[in-house]
């Protein structure tokens, strides 16, 4: 198991969801692998 954390900072107005959904979509993963997305989490902080 891995975990990596990674932060990204953007301007509130700019709507973060819909390019991480575009990013992840073209990334191809083998089937073993889990991929889980965190937006806002408190507990990165």
């Amino acid at each position: 198991r891995y975990r990596w954390r990674l932060l990204l900072h953007a301007a509130r107005r700019l709507a973060v969801q819909p390019i991480l959904r575009d990013w992840l979509g073209a990334v191809r993963l083998p089937a073993a692998v889990r991929l889980s997305v965190d937006v806002d989490p408190y507990s990165f902080l």
